[in-house]
């Protein structure tokens, strides 16, 4: 099924999960100024049209769906395992292995006392890709990686929730939780986070 977001994004549904088509944005070429035209998706049915405000139609009006992208890591190698976006404010929080020594981290954010071959990142990115606004680096003395992140459901703190595997023996836990010693030769962890990461 097709339809739109409250951020004006066109939202697709498929067997792999939603695809996203970033807001519109549409401009005219006048005197060498690019000026901006509203314009936003309409979907009827299985059809999606575009809504365009008034424009010179004298001149070609530019319409181009916005993507953002940008690189994540360090000196070594480095790999995103999942994904989660908050819908209030479209911000992108990513997960994913790092083996990378200098991985970027956030002042405040939380960073293991110790690292091993391969460590948890955490990292939370404006809707646009165009600031890092936290990042964490969670891990024991050996291999650590995260399968899955989402926000914490009825939390009005933002807080998130982090799922992976680890043979890390010191992997960070707190003075409360569930177990807190490693059982096995591979044992799944459970985080939760602030939405600072700190």
């Amino acid at each position: 099924s097709v339809s739109t977001n409250s951020l004006g994004e066109l939202v697709i549904k498929t067997t792999c999960g939603d695809v996203r088509n970033g807001s519109l944005f549409a401009y005219q070429e006048v005197q060498g100024v690019r000026r901006q035209v509203p314009c936003s998706f309409i979907v009827d049915g299985s059809t999606v049209r575009f809504a365009v405000s008034e424009y010179d139609r004298t001149k070609a009006l530019v319409i181009d769906p916005i993507v953002y992208a940008t690189f994540l890591g360090g000196d070594d190698a480095d790999e995103i395992t999942s994904s989660t976006r908050l819908a209030t404010t479209g911000e992108l929080v990513v997960v994913g292995f790092t083996n990378s020594s200098n991985f970027p981290k956030s002042t405040g954010a939380y960073v293991s006392p110790s690292s091993g071959a391969e460590d948890n990142f955490v990292a939370k990115f404006d809707g646009k890709l165009s600031k890092m606004l936290a990042a964490a680096y969670i891990g024991g003395a050996s291999m650590d990686k995260p399968w899955d992140v989402a926000v914490a459901r009825n939390d009005v703190t933002n807080d998130f929730c982090v799922v992976g595997e680890t043979s890390s023996l010191n992997f960070p836990t707190k003075s409360v939780s569930y177990k807190q010693t490693h059982q096995g030769s591979i044992d799944a962890f459970i985080l939760r986070l602030n939405s600072y990461f700190s």
